[in-house]
């Protein structure tokens, strides 16, 4: 006979289920309440209503939005003191205003997923430096056949002359 969810039966299980949502470690959830184990919050994740999860999803998802709001606030403000420092002749500050924007700008970029880190992309394929490389490996393996189409497949097959 299969056992009932102790959790789905606890007289806190609302309290029990919002406490899993909001990512609360499960031993400290078995502590609050009694006759929970960690184990058993473990088990239960899967008993919560997709209603509550939905609901969690859609409070991320405004404070998501609030905190563009406020990154743009600030963008605001940057642009206005940066006008006010340019029209009294201050312009070390006017740069600094500046220099504060393009944070911003960077800031929402990676809020809107538009930039995914600090460095550039390089293909190496077209570059001045690998097309030598490439020429100096296969002069190399020349003497072995096999090798060198080994590697030609390896290195990009069709793209590179054997």
């Amino acid at each position: 006979m299969a056992r009932h969810c102790s959790i789905c039966l606890h007289p806190k299980r609302e309290a029990i289920d919002t406490a899993i949502v909001n990512g609360e470690v499960y031993r400290d959830i078995a502590r609050q309440f009694s006759g929970i184990t960690k184990d058993s919050v473990g088990r239960h994740k899967g008993h919560i209503p997709a209603t509550m999860l939905l609901g969690q999803a859609a409070q991320e998802a405004a404070h998501g939005l609030s905190l563009v709001e406020r990154v743009r606030a600030l963008e605001g403000e940057a642009k206005a003191l940066g006008k006010r420092a340019e029209a009294s002749g201050d312009l070390k500050t006017a740069l600094s205003a500046i220099r504060e924007l393009l944070r911003i700008f960077e800031l929402t970029g990676r809020l809107a997923g538009d930039l995914s880190g600090d460095t550039p992309t390089v293909n190496l394929m077209f570059g001045q430096e690998w097309t030598e490389m490439r020429s100096k490996i296969l002069r190399a393996l020349a003497p072995h056949p096999d090798a060198r189409l080994a590697v030609v497949h390896a290195l990009g097959g069709d793209r590179l002359s054997a």
